[in-house]
């Protein structure tokens, strides 16, 4: 599901891109369609954040209808669900896929509201947690739950990274450039969610 998502998101930028290329373009039509079929039937957590910016891409390049309606069934689907993620695990990866799909939906005249609401409310949560979970300058310790907390004097030399979690206090580049991706998402034009 994770390359799945990747090649469709990489596709899509690549035709943004280069809509000249007529031979991808024709391979991006294929894949649109396998995409939506495969991913509509069997809704993938590890597909959902790739899949969300890759159909908003493809809908501000094509604006097919098929694009608007696999991100609200997708949206609908992730929106309320639990995740594999414990409440203090790092998501910024859904929160990609949720701004991306609350930024294309919020532009429709008739958008769902109700919809488009639980959306912010649910970006507002994760990213209130997910921005706790990120290592400020000069810090020499982290906070984990049950009182207790891990001290490095090394840890200031990784200040502007995230966490994977409270409960998992380590770094990786992909959860600080997933978080970094959702900020981003969070202020391209067509929603004012923050």
């Amino acid at each position: 599901a994770f390359a799945d998502g990747e090649v469709w998101l990489a596709l899509s930028t690549y035709a943004e891109m280069f809509p000249q290329d007529s031979d991808v373009q024709t391979i991006l039509r294929d894949y649109d369609s396998l995409m939506i079929r495969i991913y509509s039937d069997a809704p993938a957590e590890e597909f959902f954040q790739w899949g969300m910016m890759s159909a908003a891409t493809r809908f501000a390049t094509t604006s097919d209808a098929k694009f608007l309606s696999f991100i609200a069934a997708q949206a609908q689907h992730f929106v309320g669900q639990d995740s594999d993620w414990s409440p203090n695990d790092n998501t910024c990866p859904m929160v990609e896929g949720l701004a991306s799909a609350v930024r294309i939906l919020s532009t429709q005249k008739d958008a769902d509201e109700g919809l488009i609401g639980r959306i912010r409310r649910r970006i507002d949560l994760e990213m209130t947690k997910n921005r706790s979970l990120q290592i400020r300058p000069g810090a020499d310790r982290i906070d984990l739950p049950g009182g207790s907390s891990l001290a490095s004097p090394k840890l200031a030399s990784y200040a502007g990274a995230f966490i994977a979690g409270t409960d998992q206090p380590f770094t990786r580049i992909d959860y600080t450039a997933h978080c970094i991706s959702a900020f981003i998402e969070l202020m391209l034009p067509g929603d004012n969610t923050q």
